[in-house]
């Protein structure tokens, strides 16, 4: 259940930087645009 429980904390985090990055790009002209942006849009 440990590994259950890392596993999913591990997913939040990166889900949280991912949000993170994905609101700061609204700071750089075009950068939504990027394959980076329309990723993040994606999946967020």
């Amino acid at each position: 259940m440990l590994t259950l429980a890392n596993i999913i904390i591990l997913g939040l985090e990166i889900y949280s930087f991912a949000l993170i990055a994905y609101i700061l790009m609204s700071w750089f002209p075009g950068a939504r645009e990027s394959s980076i942006g329309q990723f993040l849009a994606k999946n967020l």
